[in-house]
């Protein structure tokens, strides 16, 4: 169940003491997520935007104490429709039906896709400028496969207290989970 996934790989962080916990901001609920949006979402979506919609800003704050994953931070639900309001997909990768979950600096996200019953495609994987790939068969298996990607080490904190990667085994992970759709 999502809500659980989500509880876990926000407990790993609050364990880990990633700044992100803290500046969590909670979410409005699943019926006032569904209706801030143009169109119908999933309930995974809404219920991940329940869970947090976005993080707030704080004094100092930097890139990396945002992210739940390097590079990554969860999107408000204003941030994500901004990003879906100024996106334009020339290949039609995403469709028709996504709403972007996690963003970065570099306008690179990750974003829940959707058929029209509502029924999840994947999440995906945006380049800015460049591919547009399947990361993961639902939004739960994305939560589950960051707390384990944490676990097994592939995302750590290094010795200065910077959230990092080793970006090989991530790509390979993604691949691998993603490919098996």
């Amino acid at each position: 169940m999502l809500s659980q996934s989500l509880e876990a790989l926000w407990g790993h962080l609050a364990t880990a003491g990633r700044p992100v916990v803290a500046a969590r901001v909670s979410g409005p609920s699943l019926e006032d997520v569904k209706s801030t949006f143009d169109e119908p979402i999933p309930d995974v979506v809404a219920q991940w935007f329940n869970w947090s919609n976005g993080v707030a800003d704080t004094p100092g704050q930097t890139q990396d104490d945002a992210s739940v994953i390097p590079g990554y931070w969860p999107l408000s639900i204003a941030e994500a429709k901004s990003i879906m309001s100024g996106y334009i997909d020339d290949d039609a990768v995403l469709g028709d039906h996504w709403v972007p979950l996690l963003g970065s600096g570099g306008g690179d996200f990750y974003a829940a896709v959707f058929d029209e019953s509502l029924h999840e495609v994947g999440v995906f994987s945006v380049m800015s400028g460049g591919d547009i790939e399947i990361s993961f068969r639902s939004v739960e298996e994305m939560v589950d496969g960051f707390l384990e990607l944490y676990q097994t080490g592939v995302f750590f904190v290094d010795d200065d207290g910077t959230l990092e990667a080793d970006d090989d085994r991530w790509v390979e992970y993604e691949s691998r989970v993603g490919g098996a759709a």
